[in-house]
């Protein structure tokens, strides 16, 4: 058996973007043969007990741990089996930092997963810590590699003092499968929002901008759950479409949800790289975002954007989306976005430590060819001869399956 893989996440039962990507990828590498336990914190309260301790899911083992003891209880766990692992990977700023605690104790090395940009992102709360606390999660940081899915990611990492031979960037990962099928075109037009209900997201915009598109019957249709459910609520009654709008809370049906969807809105205000954003772009729908550089950089021309809290701007822009295009060209726009997925996809490698191991691998190492580690004055990842790693901005494809 290969070694495995131990994933550091956020309560993984109270599913946002980042704790299904983390359950994406286990998924994924548990398929390609690699071992997978994801190390899940409890919510809320530090010391609520979980339900239940462990369990198996989708060949991954998941293991619940009170917040408050998770650094503690996951280097106990995991050091007895130090020899079976590759490497940890953390996930957002928090766990990525407990990850690289407990990796420098056991000596094996880290990534880190920095999701968010923006006002919303982890170089912003880092920033908001108090000196020396930022000081320690800065050395912390630097001893991983940092995987920033997009861009912006990358260059906020890169400005809080990160050495650009630790950023990779690797966007987040969708199903490329078959198109879903249009919305009934005698239907009332759908507009579809997925994501947690938080002010980053943009929800209370998008209620605005429905409320100013004239008749013809439209439904918005709001999937996911979070803090600001209770206000949006409110909102929809006060700008009188309480009627026409539906609050699904949590649900894990998205394509379902992209059958029925006339156009899907992204109206974040700071996003990493939208799940979102991209299971639309990937399912061929008609998509609104706002401008900002992660929406930018996956949709190009393959959505409409409105500058992020213009609510004119944007109800402008939904009302373009729902009109009904001809049937040729509706595929073509269709087409657009995939070839532009797919063509991300190829042109990315994964770091050393994310990477399944090569036929033959498990073969050398049985009879007792073991990897030398690097050096002091070589990187991990570097190749032989002094030949630098792939640069900052060249990474690995989105992983397969269905992203958040």
């Amino acid at each position: 058996m290969s070694r495995g893989l131990a994933v550091f996440v956020g309560d993984v039962d109270v599913v946002g973007g980042s704790e299904r990507q983390a359950l994406l990828l286990a998924r994924t590498l548990t398929r390609r043969g690699v071992p997978v336990d994801v190390l899940t914190c409890t919510s809320p309260g530090p010391l609520r007990l979980p339900r239940r301790w462990a369990e198996r899911r989708d060949g991954a083992r998941l293991v619940r741990l009170p917040r408050l003891l998770l650094e503690p209880a996951a280097g106990a766990l995991l050091a007895p089996r130090r020899g079976d692992l590759r490497g940890l990977h953390g996930v957002g700023l928090m766990m990525g930092v407990i990850a690289a605690r407990v990796g420098r104790a056991l000596d094996l090395p880290v990534t880190v997963k920095l999701a968010g940009a923006g006002a919303a992102g982890d170089m912003v709360a880092l920033a908001r810590l108090p000196a020396p606390d930022r000081a320690r999660v800065l050395a912390d940081l630097r001893r991983t590699h940092l995987v920033c899915v997009s861009e912006e990611v990358a260059a906020e990492a890169l400005a809080a003092g990160v050495e650009a031979e630790r950023v990779v960037r690797i966007p987040n990962g969708v199903d490329l499968g078959p198109d879903v099928a249009q919305a009934d075109p005698g239907a009332a037009p759908t507009v579809l929002f997925v994501g947690r209900l938080d002010p980053a997201k943009g929800a209370d915009d998008l209620l605005r901008a429905f409320a100013r598109l004239a008749g013809g019957g439209a439904r918005l249709v709001l999937a996911g759950d979070g803090p600001e459910r209770p206000a949006l609520e409110r909102l929809a009654r006060d700008l009188g479409v309480a009627d026409r709008v539906d609050l699904l809370g949590r649900r894990d049906d998205v394509p379902a949800l992209l059958r029925g969807a006339t156009v899907v809105a992204v109206p974040s205000r700071s996003e990493g790289l939208s799940n979102a954003l991209l299971e639309a772009l990937a399912a061929g729908c008609a998509v609104v975002a706002t401008a900002i550089g992660p929406n930018r950089e996956a949709a190009g021309d393959a959505a409409l954007l409105a500058p992020p809290g213009d609510v004119a701007a944007l109800a402008g822009a939904l009302a373009r989306a729902r009109r009904p295009r001809p049937a040729a060209g509706a595929r073509r726009g269709r087409a657009r976005p995939r070839r532009r997925l797919r063509h991300r996809a190829r042109r990315r490698r994964p770091p050393r430590a994310l990477r399944p191991p090569r036929r033959g691998a498990a073969a050398r190492a049985r009879g007792g060819g073991a990897r030398a580690r690097p050096g002091p004055g070589r990187r991990p990842g570097a190749r032989r001869g002094g030949s630098p790693p792939a640069p900052a901005t060249r990474s690995a494809p989105p992983t397969e399956g269905r992203s958040g």
